[in-house]
């Protein structure tokens, strides 16, 4: 504690106005100052960084271990009538300011992971944040709660969320929205290469998404590839609306060529369980499957509005794309009242060949399955795979049903 003079800190009155406070001069003694400047880690622009992620010299170590100390924790539960116990605590650091420092502010996204590496959850307020680099959550059964669906809006063609190979993180009660640069991925869920092939999660402890929607386009111009991808074993969706927006606050927000995404969800974990799954308009397949042992109840459609031409809107030889795909090589999955529709006002002689595709294998069981023309333009030819009859302009608003499959 030689770097620190906790004698003055003691004796300096605490200020009440406007808020607790004191000013204690020379509290980093004046002989301290030579070796922590020397060995201050090299920051070359304004904000504020984590301590772990910079590089420093013994110096600057040795007042860091001043700052964490329990005499310093001591004297300041002291000075402030606290009782700080086991409770986390958060080093930044800062070199220089910048123009807007010292105005009321949003905390950065530097500033978040920080917190939540510390052991911190994360309470969002309402509002809309702009993100240009992912919230990163790398601690087993974090929560992440929005309030009022506090709107997470990617800036840089960054992803807003990743999340670490481990189990029970929580998330709920937010919108994110693409923003005019393409995201790969808004949202991503575990690391494709998983945990070196160790199991990372649990049944007794699974990650789950409640009330967590998306947006591409709509308030303004957005793009991704993916909305969010799904790598973590025995995850749960619970209440998901993932769409590609088909109108927005202006006629130049949305259009085929202008709010580009290619699927809405990509789940590769095995033992994935979705309720509430809502995925709409987008231009490639919808929703693909590649987890075995994956289950869905209830599942809602509707195909893109606005394919202009047939040749944009096929594949392999395939008419459209479905609405749902569950890949070649998966053995076993579960689904339960899924539906998809089809309105493509922009070109009415669009067809799509099934809106529903997966493996014949006894594994893969479908049940109460419909598709919908709904009130007009363009044809759905088959329910799942070459089974169901049409639904077209001929038969508007009446449902092609297929109970079970195969």
């Amino acid at each position: 504690m030689d770097m620190l003079d906790l004698e003055s800190f003691r004796a300096t009155p605490l200020q009440q106005d406007p808020y607790e406070h004191l000013v204690v001069h020379h509290f980093v003694k004046p002989e301290a100052l030579p070796r922590i400047n020397a060995d201050f880690p090299k920051v070359e622009h304004s904000g504020s960084f984590p301590f772990d992620a910079l590089t420093y010299g013994p110096g600057f170590r040795s007042f860091m271990d001043a700052l964490e100390s329990a005499e310093f924790r001591s004297a300041f539960e002291e000075k402030f009538h606290l009782d700080l116990g086991d409770r986390p605590h958060t080093i930044t650091v800062r070199r220089y300011c910048g123009e807007h420092d010292g105005n009321i502010h949003t905390d950065s996204v530097s500033k978040i992971n920080n917190a939540l590496s510390r052991g911190l959850n994360l309470l969002l307020t309402p509002g809309v944040y702009n993100v240009d680099s992912p919230i990163k959550v790398k601690r087993a059964d974090t929560v992440v709660q929005g309030l009022g669906f506090a709107t997470l809006t990617a800036s840089r063609g960054n992803s807003v969320l990743t999340t670490a190979d481990v189990p029970g993180i929580d998330l709920s009660g937010l919108l994110v929205d693409a923003g005019p640069v393409n995201s790969p991925v808004l949202v991503q869920i575990g690391t494709k290469n998983g945990n070196n092939g160790v199991p990372h999660n649990q049944p007794s402890d699974p990650t789950a998404l409640q009330d967590v929607f998306f947006r591409i386009g709509g308030p303004h111009v957005g793009k991704a590839t993916v909305s969010l991808e799904v790598n973590t074993d025995n995850t749960i969706l619970d209440d998901l609306w993932i769409w590609r927006a088909d109108h927005g606050a202006a006629p130049s927000d949305v259009g085929w060529t202008v709010n580009t995404a290619d699927t809405g969800l990509v789940v590769n974990g095995d033992n994935v369980t979705a309720t509430g799954l809502f995925v709409e308009h987008f231009q490639k397949y919808n929703v693909i499957w590649n987890g075995n042992h994956g289950e869905v109840i209830f599942f809602q459609n509707e195909l893109p509005y606005d394919p202009p031409t047939q040749a944009d809107y096929e594949h392999n030889g395939v008419l459209g794309w479905a609405a749902f795909k569950v890949s070649d090589w998966v053995r076993s999955f579960q689904g339960y009242g899924m539906g998809s529709y089809i309105f493509t006002n922009v070109n009415p002689d669009i067809h799509v060949s099934h809106a529903f595709e997966v493996p014949n294998t006894p594994g893969v069981q479908m049940n109460d399955l419909l598709t919908i023309n709904l009130s007009g333009p363009g044809t759905i030819d088959h329910v799942i795979n070459d089974t169901g009859g049409p639904v077209s302009s001929a038969n508007p608003d009446v449902a092609s049903q297929v109970v079970s499959y195969p």
